[in-house]
């Protein structure tokens, strides 16, 4: 039996007018010569990150900071705990590097 094929997304006007103008893949290092651990693009105190406007514009719709934060923070201490995702606080799990850390 065939599916019947999904809509395409598409983000609201509003929702892109706090879109930043660089993306995750360049704040992450992605292209870069050497390897590095990721830079934060959401989670983060949103004054301080390019993707700020639009996590704050999430927060508006989904309810407040505190409450979104925790719960990520909850979902990610289950996900640490868990054997299938090593945690990022363990020196034997972090990242090689083939050069300086920026």
């Amino acid at each position: 039996m065939r599916r019947r094929p999904l809509p395409v997304w598409k983000p609201s006007d509003d929702q892109m007018r706090n879109w930043p103008a660089v993306s995750g893949n360049s704040i992450n290092g992605v292209g870069e010569k050497f390897r590095r651990r990721p830079s934060p693009i959401y989670w983060h105190p949103p004054e301080k990150i390019p993707h700020g406007p639009l996590q704050k514009w999430f927060y508006d719709r989904t309810g407040n900071a505190d409450e979104t934060l925790a719960e990520a923070r909850r979902i990610g201490n289950a996900r640490s705990t868990s054997r299938s995702f090593p945690s990022p606080n363990n020196p034997a799990n972090a990242m090689p590097t083939n050069g300086p850390r920026v």
